[in-house]
């Protein structure tokens, strides 16, 4: 339970709720004078204080990063302001400018006429025309021809004509442009190349390069150069073998510096070659006229081995190159002969004691 209060303290508090509530007691209750307070300071222990090093004054954040931050604000703005630049610009020029006038490589016509098979080393004309089917002008129009290797022009028969550049100038909307060129192919027979043709043109109001092509196929139905080798099928191990070697040109026009190569089997030895080779394996035929010929004779002989019990084939492998080209090998074909002489050896010993090729 609660303790209670002194009766003496309850009389008082009635008393003071009288007072409260009675009107002419209410006027005689004055404010107490209130007791000025001391200005002595107390005495306190102040031992805690001890002496601190001063520490040198840095700077957190140099002042030199104010500029930074100034220059990375002008270079972000410079940024926005390019690329409002930049989507006006293109926004200009697909509306109102070049970029709005309807051009397309698909509207201009590149036609390529000629024969569809060659002859190597005969010249070939072809007819070329173009025609511009857009709404705007070609301007600056050149025409790119880019030949297959080998090809050489017919009034300059021994350095290669690799590409030829022809001015059309400009060409009208409509406008039509045709012409003729003339070139020499080589290649073997049977093979394929393709000529492509390819016109580069500006549009007004743009230093834009733009480009349209066309491509057209060739096939080679002879080569200018064809090989013939005569020779023995079957051979016994160390007996003389004679090969007579046929170059022919098909050509209506000189070959010139020819040279010829050949590669032998493992075991072939020369012992003699009419005319002289120039270096290891290697003729200089020198210059062929329509029509012409040449003949080669190697005289050798082709060892086999005795412990060896099953057929084995070797082959001469011949080759024909320009002189001021590397050696590149030329599948010359002639009477379905090719310039690759295959024979046949059996190494393991016969019946008789021989060997036989």
């Amino acid at each position: 339970m609660d303790p209670q209060p002194p009766h003496h303290e309850d009389e008082r508090i009635e008393r003071l709720r009288r007072a409260m509530y009675s009107r002419s007691i209410a006027d005689t209750l004055r404010n107490r004078e209130r007791r000025e307070l001391t200005e002595e300071k107390p005495l306190v222990n102040d031992d805690w204080k001890r002496p601190e090093q001063e520490v040198k004054k840095e700077i957190v954040a140099p002042r030199s990063m104010n500029f930074l931050r100034n220059i990375f604000w002008w270079i972000l703005a410079g940024s926005g302001l390019f690329f409002l630049g930049a989507v006006f610009f293109f926004i200009y020029y697909f509306t109102f400018g070049i970029g709005s006038i309807p051009t397309s490589p698909n509207n201009i016509d590149i036609a390529v006429a000629g024969p569809s098979q060659v002859s190597g080393g005969q010249p070939a004309q072809l007819q070329l025309v173009v025609t511009n089917r857009n709404k705007v002008p070609l301007e600056l129009a050149d025409l790119v021809i880019t030949y297959p290797k080998g090809t050489r022009s017919p009034a300059d028969f021994v350095s290669d004509l690799t590409t030829q550049r022809i001015t059309l100038g400009t060409i009208e909307s409509g406008g039509r442009r045709q012409g003729t060129v003339q070139a020499v192919f080589a290649g073997n027979e049977g093979d394929k190349a393709v000529i492509k043709v390819e016109l580069e043109y500006h549009l007004s109001g743009s230093s834009a390069i733009f480009a349209a092509s066309n491509d057209y196929a060739i096939t080679f139905s002879s080569s200018p150069l064809s090989i013939s080798v005569d020779g023995k099928t079957e051979t016994t191990s160390g007996q003389p073998i004679l090969l007579t070697v046929t170059v022919a040109s098909n050509a209506s026009v000189p070959v010139k510096d020819i040279l010829l190569s050949a590669e032998y089997p493992f075991g072939f030895k020369v012992t003699s070659a009419d005319p002289p080779v120039v270096s290891s394996n290697l003729w200089a035929l020198g210059d062929f006229p329509p029509g012409s010929k040449r003949t080669i004779t190697i005289q050798g002989t082709l060892k086999g081995e005795q412990s060896d019990e099953e057929d084995r084939h070797d082959s001469f492998r011949l080759r024909i190159s320009h002189e001021h080209q590397q050696a590149v090998p030329h599948a010359c074909r002639n009477d379905k002969q090719s310039d690759q002489f295959d024979g046949r050896r059996v190494t393991g010993r016969d019946r008789h004691g021989g060997y036989q090729l």
